[in-house]
């Protein structure tokens, strides 16, 4: 018995005549996992919403065909009456959370469920398990890191127990070790409750965790062929990044015994680390170790509690961030975050222009950098009515367009189909080599770290460890 229906659905976000899903097709039979993968802006969180009325109920545009959970047509039924049914984890977890405490959150669903006290207790508890987070049940939940705030919605949603599971890129903040204990739970709970499980995914490795893998391309899905796409890009980017046989380089940012604390609690315990001018350096670390605290102590937006930072020898550590950023460019790991503008054109135009770089130079960084970052097309759109992948690299254009020495991106493919993203970063690769433009990347992505990074930093326990360390621990989660 099929659980998801969908024939012939098409829709339009407003304003445009393009239809992103054109079309589609879709049976999901009670029980299956299946994954939609597909190119970035193709259309995966747009199907993935129509699931549960928010398209278009709540972000409008023009939506037919028809859709039927269970055998009965969604068609008029409110987003909360599907809930019963159907939960949606979003691409963007912090979209989601209405409590201030961890186990609040995961309380929340199951309170609304009318679910006993002691049932929604035990179910809590239950999670909390399961996902290795009962050590954050008390935690708010803006102390989190990214990849524990997506484990704590995945835990809420999963304590509700729907019918039909969607997951909107469940992986994108995850290290790899919680990366296998997800692929492992969601088979658990799929023969466990008999859940049907419906999720995009840009991570090749984790697709194996689905029954069926369908490509969204063209507004339609088709059966997936097996091709990976991008080993070429990735064999380039590691020709770009030979080492130089010189000698030592100049040191451009040097982190002495930095520590920091969120409410008392220690997050980093003592950093001490440096990069080379020219350094291609990837940041990792676990779930919660402190990888965007650190970025966001050098980038001066959160103040440690003790050490140093320092940029071509000069201590910054009191500087302002708008002077730090002149040198020093940051792209947070949440897209959102960094977008003030109305046209694209203009947000990678902003921070450039606020820097003083002159408009005709400008101008002409603008078309080339949107030319490499393929985003040339979008430069008369709305940042905010982009995907997730469009917005990253708008980000990623507009620290570029400034002329950072050192460049710093927190998870720089976030949202972004593989190929797109060995493309972006081979892109990187190139302005390292030729101008000499120090690079940074916080990613729980080892192909990219592993094929472009000449220097790795593991954090651990607060601290730089040995990044053998790092390998060892995903070895023997992978067993």
């Amino acid at each position: 018995m099929a659980v998801i229906e969908i024939s012939d659905l098409c829709y339009s976000y407003p304003g445009s005549k393009v239809k992103i899903l054109d079309g589609l097709a879709l049976d999901v039979g009670k029980g299956e996992i299946v994954a939609v993968i597909g190119k970035s802006g193709c259309g995966k969180s747009t199907l993935l919403l129509t699931l549960n009325r928010l398209i278009p109920t709540s972000l409008g545009g023009k939506l037919t065909g028809s859709i039927r959970i269970n055998g009965k047509a969604i068609h008029g039924r409110s987003t909360a009456e599907l809930g019963r049914e159907v939960q949606i984890m979003f691409q963007n977890p912090e979209s989601q959370f209405f409590s201030f405490n961890v186990r609040d959150e995961i309380a929340f669903g199951l309170e609304n469920m009318n679910l006993s006290p002691d049932e929604a207790e035990r179910r809590a508890d239950e999670v909390l398990s399961q996902f290795k987070i009962s050590h954050l049940e008390n935690r708010s939940v803006e102390e989190l890191s990214s990849g524990e705030k997506q484990l704590v919605i995945l835990a809420s949603l999963m304590a509700m127990r729907p019918d039909v599971l969607v997951l909107d890129e469940p992986t994108a903040n995850l290290d790899p070790v919680q990366t296998r204990r997800l692929m492992k739970l969601l088979k658990e709970i799929n023969r466990m409750y008999g859940m049907t499980i419906l999720f995009s995914e840009h991570s090749l490795d984790f697709i194996e965790v689905a029954d069926r893998v369908l490509v969204l391309e063209n507004g339609r899905l088709n059966e997936y062929g097996g091709d990976g796409c991008g080993d070429v890009c990735l064999s380039s980017g590691r020709q770009v990044l030979k080492k130089s046989k010189g000698g030592r380089k100049k040191t451009v940012l040097e982190v002495e015994k930095l520590h920091c604390s969120y409410d008392l609690r220690p997050v980093l315990k003592g950093i001490d680390f440096e990069l080379e001018r020219g350094d291609f350096a990837g940041l990792v670390g676990f779930n919660g170790c402190g990888k965007s605290t650190l970025a966001l102590n050098i980038m001066r937006l959160l103040k440690p509690d003790a050490g140093k930072i320092l940029f071509d020898g000069q201590d910054v550590t009191k500087e302002k961030t708008c002077e730090i950023a002149k040198s020093i460019g940051y792209v947070f790991q949440n897209p959102d975050y960094a977008l003030f503008e109305n046209r694209v054109r203009d947000e990678v135009r902003f921070g450039a222009k606020n820097c003083g770089i002159e408009n005709g130079k400008l101008n002409s960084n603008v078309r080339q950098i949107a030319l490499a970052l393929g985003i040339a097309h979008l430069l008369d759109r709305d940042p905010s009515n982009l995907s997730v992948g469009e917005k990253r690299r708008v980000n990623i254009a507009s620290v570029l367009a400034m002329d950072p020495k050192i460049i710093i991106l927190d998870e720089p493919d976030t949202g972004l189909d593989r190929l797109t993203s060995l493309k972006l970063m081979s892109y990187l690769a190139k302005l390292n080599k030729e101008s000499g433009t120090t690079v940074l990347i916080i990613s729980h992505n080892l192909e990219l770290v592993d094929g472009f990074c000449n220097k790795k930093i593991f954090i651990e326990n607060g601290k730089v460890s040995g990044i053998a360390d790092y390998y060892a621990r995903i070895a023997e989660a992978s067993r």
